[in-house]
């Protein structure tokens, strides 16, 4: 459309109407990228926070299953993983721990029931694994703990290790 006073001509032709068009949807595309981004690394972060959070759940409570059950029995435990069972305070022994790297997809195979599985609620669903690694009867045992879960970027995993020593005369 072209608004005509006296001998010039005022107006858009259309070569300049799609170089508009096409920075206006340019520029939408670039906020719905942004958009999907933010929404994910915000959900990888939330799942984040729930996995520290079990990481730390389950040193407390491999702790607390030291705790109860007397040095003594938790350092005749043999290297190996195991599961938790809260009811009694004590690691139920599984299979040898597998070689290679621990990831969600992994832990969540038939074969594989090394680990506790499914952990969380809704769709966040969590794996983890309890490795003692010392021998049993010295003053010391090492404890790696990993948790791994599955988001729209793929398989993540968390590692952590501490060593839980003889620390009360009393056992």
């Amino acid at each position: 459309m072209f608004l005509k006073i006296g001998k010039q001509t005022f107006g858009q032709t259309l070569i300049e109407a799609v170089v508009a068009l096409a920075m206006a949807m340019l520029i939408i595309s670039a906020l719905a990228v942004l958009a999907t981004r933010t929404i994910n690394d915000s959900k990888f972060a939330e799942n984040k926070l729930a996995a520290d959070n079990l990481l730390s759940k389950t040193f407390n409570e491999v702790r607390t299953v030291r705790d109860q059950q007397g040095w003594g029995v938790f350092s005749s435990y043999d290297a190996g993983c195991y599961i938790i069972d809260p009811s009694n305070w004590i690691l139920m022994s599984k299979h040898n721990c597998p070689n290679g790297n621990f990831n969600y997809s992994s832990c969540v195979a038939p074969a594989n029931d090394f680990v506790d599985w499914p952990l969380g609620s809704g769709n966040n669903f969590f794996c983890r694994k309890v490795e003692l690694t010392a021998a049993s009867g010295s003053d010391t045992n090492n404890i790696n703990i990993s948790v791994a879960w599955k988001d729209s970027a793929g398989d993540h995993t968390i590692n952590s290790s501490t060593t839980l020593t003889k620390w009360y005369e009393g056992y």
